[in-house]
C-alpha cells in the first residue's frame, strides 16, 4: 500500500509497538511503573522516530490526539513517533497482550477483548484526518494477526457496529 491513499484522511493505522527488551512484564505489572515490564530497547526507540519522521515527511493529516495501550513500551512508541501530540490512553488495548500470553483465558474473556477492541477499529476518525492507535500484536489468526515491529495496518472504518476491513499494511521495515 502506498502512502498517497491516506493523504485525504479517514483511515486507522494500528500500529503494534515498537521493539521492546527481551523478556517478560512482571506477573503484577503496574502501568505507571515502567520497571514493572518490558520497555523499549534502543532499537524501538530508533523505530518509533522513524515512524513519526516518515508520516510527517510524507504529509499524512494525523488526528492531534494518539491513542496507546497504557504499557509504557506503547506509550514511549507514540511519544517518539509523535512529540507533538496528546496520548490518549485506552485500557482496553492492554488486554491485546493479555489474548498472546494466558493460555488459560476462557472464550469468553476473550470475546469480550476482541469486542472492546474492536470498537476502536469501527469508528471514523475526523473528517480528513488518520487515527494513529498504538497497541500490542494479536495471535496470529485473531482480528488484525499478529504484527512485526515497524508494520502499521490500514483500516477502513465501517462506522460503529457495522465493522471495518483491513486494507493494507505499511512496511517501514522497508524504509529503514
Amino acid at each position: 500500500m502506498t502512502f498517497d491513499k491516506l493523504l485525504n484522511g479517514g483511515y486507522i493505522i494500528y500500529f503494534r509497538h515498537a521493539e521492546a527488551t527481551v523478556g517478560n512484564d512482571d506477573q503484577t505489572v503496574k502501568f505507571e511503573d515502567c520497571r514493572t515490564q518490558r520497555n523499549l530497547s534502543e532499537t524501538g526507540k530508533q523505530q518509533a522516530m522513524i515512524i513519526g519522521k516518515v508520516i510527517r515527511q510524507t504529509g499524512i493529516p494525523i488526528e492531534p490526539v494518539v491513542i496507546s495501550s497504557p504499557f509504557c513500551r506503547a506509550i514511549d512508541t507514540a511519544k517518539l513517533a509523535f512529540p507533538n501530540k496528546i496520548i490518549r490512553i485506552v485500557q482496553s488495548l492492554a488486554e491485546i497482550v493479555t489474548l498472546s500470553e494466558v493460555p488459560t483465558i476462557t472464550d469468553a474473556k476473550r470475546k469480550i477483548i476482541i469486542h472492546e477492541n474492536r470498537r476502536l477499529f469501527e469508528l471514523p476518525p475526523s473528517t480528513g484526518q488518520n487515527r494513529i492507535i498504538i497497541g500490542h500484536s494479536f495471535p496470529k489468526e485473531i482480528e488484525l494477526g499478529n504484527l512485526p515491529y515497524m508494520t502499521g495496518i490500514v483500516i477502513q472504518p465501517k462506522g460503529w457496529r457495522k465493522g471495518y476491513e483491513v486494507i493494507g499494511k505499511l512496511d517501514f521495515n522497508e524504509i529503514n
